[in-house]
């Protein structure tokens, strides 16, 4: 039914990759991407023997564009963030964005963004499942919360030229 990428290898990924492979009727397949794909072939075999079928692949995170594109949801169940840049960046693309109740509460541009406690995995993974099965989702990047946040590229090279010239 679905594919999923998921980009890191560390912990907090490794507990949402295992979660997710417990979902084998929602995952079906799930490529786990790193800058170090040697991690991500360790998770695998640590993983291998269930229904998911599962890839491996290096990612090259400075191509942050067609991460976007290619995905359906952006899941950040990080410890502690400050302002997760990638998680502006999934806003700005309508992608579905879900971040743990530890990163700042400003990293919320967008209404359809959300919060979800790092210590409930069951409440991760249901959340994901059904943002992944609403077949009426669809991706509407909101250009008026971004801007009203700061985030418009015309308004902010305005006030920068403003400071330049004074």
């Amino acid at each position: 039914m679905g594919k999923a990428l998921i980009i890191g290898c560390g912990g907090v990924a490794s507990v949402t990759i295992h979660k997710c492979c417990q979902n084998s009727d929602v995952f079906e397949e799930i490529c786990i991407a790193s800058r170090t794909k040697s991690k991500c072939d360790a998770l695998k075999e640590k993983l291998s023997g269930g229904k998911t079928k599962i890839t491996t692949a290096q990612v090259d995170a400075d191509d942050v564009n067609q991460l976007m594109i290619a995905s359906d949801i952006l899941i950040l169940p990080s410890l502690f963030e400050g302002l997760p840049i990638v998680a502006v960046e999934a806003q700005a693309t309508g992608l579905p964005t879900l971040l743990s109740d530890n990163i700042s509460k400003e990293a919320k541009l967008v209404s359809s963004t959300e919060f979800l406690p790092i210590d409930n995995a069951n409440r991760w993974s249901n959340r994901i499942i059904s943002i992944i099965n609403n077949k009426n989702n669809q991706r509407k990047s909101d250009l008026v919360a971004l801007d009203k946040n700061g985030y418009n590229i015309i308004s902010v090279s305005h006030f920068i030229q403003k400071i330049l010239l004074g």
